[in-house]
Formats: structure tokens, sequence, C-alpha cells
């Protein structure tokens, strides 16, 4: 879920399509639940002054301002400032919708990097392009870089880039034009809608276009074109949605499902990379099959787009060590998940209705399950 600054920047991203400066009212800014005097004091923005005109001045002319006559509702009075006047009554405006801040490019890159897994870049970068930052996929090593023009003067600007920096691949963001492969870089337009993500993965794609067959051969690649999110609904099941499907799977076991849960939390919020020691999975099995059933879990139901052997490939397994392979800007908690309840009952039904005590194994199930809850809270920080 994004707050209110996620919500600001996205809107600043999508406006450098028009300009190098987004512009916002104060009151735009108040009703994203935000203070312009707060942003000021960040040093991300700067006040841009107080902009309005007369809507019927014939005469075309900054118009003469009254700050002070209704301050205290408000409002600020414009007049034509010409002499003779064109109308000499004064016309009165909302000042928080034409008091304005603003940013910049730069500053709403450094605003997005961790949105989109971006380390600093670096390198110098020659005008007009400004630099975004620095991402490390699928073994790569990319400059991603912000340019104000497009089309064929980019081509030409661009190997000047290529020639300045030294450090290829580069991936373009223009301010317009779509996805595209030209001479020596691939370009990524900015989002059309208001998100703080960059489509880089398209670029990435385009630079390795046989991944999706390594990552499966490679145990230490991710599934970057997966996204999970994880989710519950007390007393009734689990969810889990691959890619914005509710996945058919982990929803009525509660160690299945937390199993699940404490790989996500690790690579989220974990040390290591995610990477964690098959023990901790609790499976309580001789022969040690917690990888193998949720393996199993995984391939049982479809999944759109994905074949069985790329949703096996989703948990990770590496010298007696495990991950989910899904970085983790692709990985997202639902605020349910704080009320966890186990769906396991503690006593089992006859067929004549009475209520006998949970089997020994069910009890154990239980009691795994408590230890990976507790596991998965401490990576969450509560």
């Amino acid at each position: 879920m994004q707050t209110p600054v996620d919500r600001l920047w996205a809107r600043a991203l999508s406006r450098l399509q028009r300009t190098d400066s987004p512009r916002f009212s104060f009151a735009e800014i108040r009703e994203l639940g935000l203070e312009p005097d707060e942003l000021i004091g960040g040093g991300a923005f700067t006040y841009a002054g107080f902009d309005a005109e007369r809507a019927d001045c014939e005469c075309g002319v900054v118009p003469a301002f009254d700050f002070q006559t209704r301050a205290a509702e408000g409002l600020v009075g414009l007049a034509c400032a010409c002499s003779p006047s064109c109308s000499r009554e004064w016309q009165w405006v909302r000042r928080d919708e034409h008091e304005h801040l603003r940013t910049d490019a730069r500053a709403v890159f450094a605003a997005i990097a961790g949105a989109n897994a971006l380390q600093p870049l670096s390198a110098a970068v020659p005008d007009p392009f400004i630099a975004v930052g620095r991402l490390l996929r699928r073994g790569l090593d990319i400059a991603v870089v912000w340019c104000r023009v497009a089309g064929p003067m980019l081509q030409v600007l661009g190997r000047g880039l290529a020639a300045s920096i030294r450090q290829p691949p580069i991936i373009v963001v223009p301010s317009s034009s779509g996805n595209e492969r030209t001479d020596g870089f691939e370009v990524v337009a900015l989002p059309r809608e208001e998100t703080a993500e960059l489509d880089l993965l398209a670029g990435v794609e385009r630079l390795t276009p046989n991944y999706r067959a390594r990552v499966l051969e490679d145990p230490t690649l991710d599934l970057d074109y997966v996204r999970v999110r994880f989710a519950t609904r007390p007393g009734d099941r689990h969810v889990l949605e691959i890619n914005g499907h509710d996945f058919g799977g982990f929803r009525k076991s509660d160690v299945k499902f937390l199993r699940m849960l404490l790989l996500a939390a690790a690579r989220k919020n974990g040390a290591n990379d995610g990477w964690i020691d098959k023990s901790r999975l609790r499976d309580g099995d001789d022969k040690d099959r917690a990888l193998e059933r949720m393996r199993e879990e995984l391939v049982t139901y479809d999944v759109p787009g994905l074949s069985e052997d790329e949703r096996r490939a989703l948990v990770r397994a590496h010298k007696g060590q495990l991950r989910l392979g899904v970085p983790p800007e692709n990985i997202e908690f639902d605020a349910s998940l704080a009320s966890i309840e186990f769906i396991a009952p503690t006593t089992t039904a006859t067929k004549t209705g009475a209520r006998t005590r949970a089997t020994p194994k069910q009890a154990d199930g239980l009691k795994n399950a408590g230890v990976l809850l507790r596991d998965c809270h401490r990576l969450f920080g509560r």
C-alpha cells in the first residue's frame, strides 16, 4: 500500500513527461495528507511562489495581488494592474490552490531508487542525462539514466553517453517515447500511471533474451518476473497471490503457508540475501521432505504464464540452504498478517459429532506453526 509520500513521488515521476521541475499546489499536497513546510524542510522541495491569473482580465498583464484583506479566509485578491483597469473589482481565489512547491528530476529519482532496487551510480553522467541508479540484475551491472529528450536526438546523444561512462549495458529512461532497443542501449518509457516503479524489467528482458531458461539451471538466480503477495483471512484461509493470481495452494495448512511466509520474510528483511538453513522450516521428518512438499504444492495448482518448472523454482535450494526465488522488491505483505490465526483445529469431531483431542500429528503441526510464526514475527520486527 502506498503511503502519502509514495503517492507524491509517483505523481512527480509521471509529471517528468512534461517538465523537468514538477510542481504541486499546497492544496494538492494537503489532500495527500502532507504539509508543505515539512517537505521544504526535507530538502527535496523548494517554494515555487504564487501563480494566478485573473480570468476576465482583457489586458493580459500580471495582476495586482491583495494578500492581506481576506487572509484569515485563505483567500487572495486579483485585480487588473493596468490603468485604467479593465475590471475594477477584486476577484478572490483560494491561496493554497495557487501557491506551489517544486522539485526536480534528481530528487524524484533519488526518492524512488529503493522502490526500483537501484543503487547509487558513481559514474559521471554528461548533460542532458541524469543518473537514476545502478541496477544489479540477472548477473548484469546496468547503468540507468534519464534524458530530457527522446526520438532521433536521443540516439545521437546516447553514443556520447556510452563513451563517457564506459559501463555497458545501459538503460535510458527518456521524458517520453515507448520501450525500444536502440544502438548500444535500451530505452524504457516513464510510467503513464501514477506509480513509483519504472518498467526496468522490460529493458532487462531485452538484454537477457534466454533468461527464463537459464534461471531454471542456476539456483542463485531469481525469477524477477514473478511477484508474490501474502495475506490471510482469519478463520477462513490463507492467501498467496502469484502475479496477481489467487494461488490454489497453501490455503488451509498453517505449516505450509508459514514456511512460504518465512522464506518471503527472510528474503525481504533477513540477512544473507534471504538464504536460510532448511532446518528452520520445522519439518520434523527423518527424510527432511519440507522442500519436496512445498514444491509439490507449487506444481499442483496452475498460475497463468508460469510453467511447472518455474513454479518449482520459486523455492531455491543451494548447498543445504533455501530461499524464495523472488527479489525483495517483488514481495508484498498484507496488513492482515499482523493478526494471523491458525486454521488447524485443536480438537477433531467424531462421526457422532463429539469432540476429541487433536491427534499427536496435529499437535506437532500446531507446535511447528507456532515456531514458524514467531520466526516470521522476528523478521517483521514485531
